[in-house]
Protein backbone atom coordinates (compact mmCIF):
# COMPACT_ATOMS: atom_id res chain seq x y z
CA UNK A 1 0.00 0.00 0.00
CA UNK A 2 1.43 3.09 -0.97
CA UNK A 3 1.83 6.58 0.98
CA UNK A 4 -0.77 7.82 -1.27
CA UNK A 5 -3.43 5.45 -0.78
CA UNK A 6 -2.91 5.62 3.06
CA UNK A 7 -3.36 9.09 2.74
CA UNK A 8 -6.83 8.93 0.70
CA UNK A 9 -7.77 6.20 3.57
CA UNK A 10 -7.21 8.46 6.71
CA UNK A 11 -9.07 11.28 4.60
CA UNK A 12 -12.23 8.73 4.26
CA UNK A 13 -12.13 7.79 7.51
CA UNK A 14 -12.15 11.33 8.46
CA UNK A 15 -14.53 12.39 6.41
CA UNK A 16 -17.23 9.69 7.15
CA UNK A 17 -16.33 10.49 11.46
CA UNK A 18 -17.26 13.88 10.79
CA UNK A 19 -20.37 13.21 8.91
CA UNK A 20 -21.34 10.68 11.56
CA UNK A 21 -20.66 13.53 14.44
CA UNK A 22 -22.63 15.81 12.44
CA UNK A 23 -25.19 13.13 12.29
CA UNK A 24 -25.65 12.84 15.76
CA UNK A 25 -25.46 16.41 15.88
CA UNK A 26 -28.12 16.82 13.87
CA UNK A 27 -30.71 13.86 15.01
CA UNK A 28 -30.12 15.48 18.79
CA UNK A 29 -31.16 18.77 17.23
CA UNK A 30 -34.40 17.23 15.82
CA UNK A 31 -35.35 15.17 18.54
CA UNK A 32 -35.68 18.24 20.86
CA UNK A 33 -37.55 20.27 17.52
CA UNK A 34 -40.44 17.26 18.38
CA UNK A 35 -40.45 17.46 21.59
CA UNK A 36 -40.37 21.17 21.47
CA UNK A 37 -43.50 21.10 18.50
CA UNK A 38 -45.06 18.14 20.41
CA UNK A 39 -45.09 20.67 23.86
CA UNK A 40 -46.70 23.86 21.72
CA UNK A 41 -49.14 21.37 20.46
CA UNK A 42 -50.52 20.19 24.27
CA UNK A 43 -50.05 24.22 25.00
CA UNK A 44 -52.41 25.53 22.10
CA UNK A 45 -54.83 22.65 22.85
CA UNK A 46 -55.11 23.83 26.76
CA UNK A 47 -55.44 27.28 25.38
CA UNK A 48 -58.32 26.33 22.76
CA UNK A 49 -60.28 24.81 26.02
CA UNK A 50 -60.06 27.93 27.68
CA UNK A 51 -60.81 30.03 25.04
CA UNK A 52 -64.15 27.87 24.58
CA UNK A 53 -64.63 27.89 28.20
CA UNK A 54 -64.40 31.34 28.22
CA UNK A 55 -66.64 31.95 24.73
CA UNK A 56 -69.57 29.94 26.57
CA UNK A 57 -68.89 31.90 29.81
CA UNK A 58 -69.37 35.11 27.64
CA UNK A 59 -72.90 33.96 25.97
CA UNK A 60 -74.36 33.39 29.39
CA UNK A 61 -76.00 36.19 31.31
CA UNK A 62 -74.55 36.90 34.54
CA UNK A 63 -76.47 36.97 37.52
CA UNK A 64 -76.64 39.78 40.04
CA UNK A 65 -74.89 38.37 42.60
CA UNK A 66 -71.93 37.86 40.10
CA UNK A 67 -72.25 41.54 38.45
CA UNK A 68 -72.17 42.80 42.46
CA UNK A 69 -69.01 41.02 43.23
CA UNK A 70 -67.40 42.50 39.99
CA UNK A 71 -68.93 45.69 40.67
CA UNK A 72 -66.94 45.58 44.53
CA UNK A 73 -63.38 44.32 43.05
CA UNK A 74 -63.19 45.75 39.68
CA UNK A 75 -64.34 49.05 40.21
CA UNK A 76 -64.31 49.76 43.24
CA UNK A 77 -68.76 50.57 44.05
CA UNK A 78 -70.46 49.86 47.31
CA UNK A 79 -73.44 48.94 47.68
CA UNK A 80 -76.31 51.43 49.41
CA UNK A 81 -75.90 51.73 53.21
CA UNK A 82 -71.99 49.71 53.08
CA UNK A 83 -69.36 51.58 54.93
CA UNK A 84 -66.06 52.05 53.77
CA UNK A 85 -63.13 51.97 56.39
CA UNK A 86 -59.50 52.94 55.22
CA UNK A 87 -56.77 52.11 57.97
CA UNK A 88 -53.72 53.88 57.72
CA UNK A 89 -50.46 54.46 60.04
CA UNK A 90 -49.66 57.28 61.85
CA UNK A 91 -46.03 58.33 61.78
CA UNK A 92 -44.28 59.64 65.35
CA UNK A 93 -42.99 62.28 63.53
CA UNK A 94 -45.77 63.45 62.38
CA UNK A 95 -47.63 63.56 65.10
CA UNK A 96 -51.44 64.03 65.36
CA UNK A 97 -53.18 65.09 62.21
CA UNK A 98 -55.86 66.25 63.27
CA UNK A 99 -54.73 68.84 65.41
CA UNK A 100 -52.52 70.28 62.60
CA UNK A 101 -54.81 70.28 60.04
CA UNK A 102 -57.10 72.10 62.69
CA UNK A 103 -54.19 74.70 63.47
CA UNK A 104 -54.08 75.52 60.06
CA UNK A 105 -57.38 75.84 59.77
CA UNK A 106 -57.60 78.40 62.90
CA UNK A 107 -54.25 80.11 61.32
CA UNK A 108 -55.91 80.84 57.93
CA UNK A 109 -59.27 81.99 59.91
CA UNK A 110 -56.86 84.19 61.85
CA UNK A 111 -54.84 85.47 58.70
CA UNK A 112 -58.02 86.36 57.09
CA UNK A 113 -59.91 87.65 59.64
Amino acid sequence: MSHKDRILRAAAVALLLYALVSLGREYRLLCRTEALAQELAETREELTRERDALEERLEEPLDEQELRRLAWERLGMVAPGEKIYTFTTVDEDEGDREVAVWDWKLEALWKDG
